[in-house]
């Protein structure tokens, strides 16, 4: 026998022929190897697109190095790792601009951005004040983030229902 109904799109159907136990195995064994990820990342895009646009644009390298990276050793069957922030070898100074330091040397900005002058130190160090751009970032977005993965999970589980 077979149950046909329609149901609210947060809502999942199953056929009572057979095993129902199968059925409900071989529907989460599919969620989490056709669902999980795309979730994942569209969470991961969310942030990464906040970090880019809070990134003060003067600062160069520091835009050119955020990243947005599935990491296949965090993941598994049942948990997607995406990994959104800076690349630290493409723009060691994100800390600096982050959070802010003392500054005691002289600086000049060449071809390649900002280059610190270490054979001109400063006499009195300078404080540059922090240029926050990833904590705010998080802090704007992280729910955003979770109602966005939420959303493409389920549209994956429409399509894995549908098709």
């Amino acid at each position: 026998m077979r149950a046909v109904r329609k149901f609210k799109a947060n809502s999942a159907s199953f056929s009572f022929d057979g095993d129902i136990e199968k059925q409900v195995a071989q529907f989460f064994d599919r969620v989490k190897q056709e669902a999980v990820r795309p979730a994942a990342h569209a969470m991961a895009i969310v942030l990464y697109d906040e970090i880019k646009a809070r990134v003060p644009v003067r600062m160069g390298k520091l835009q050119e190095a955020i990243y947005r990276w599935f990491d296949e050793g965090a993941s598994d069957g049942d948990r997607k790792v995406y990994m959104v922030g800076v690349n630290k070898r493409k723009a060691p100074h994100w800390w600096l601009v982050e959070h802010g330091h003392w500054r005691r040397y002289a600086v000049a900005l060449g071809p390649d951005g900002w280059k610190t002058l270490k054979n001109r130190p400063l006499r009195t160090p300078v404080f540059v004040a922090a240029q926050p751009y990833l904590r705010p970032a998080i802090d704007a977005k992280l729910k955003a983030a979770g109602e966005a993965g939420r959303k493409r999970l389920a549209e994956k589980i429409r399509e894995i229902q549908h098709g």
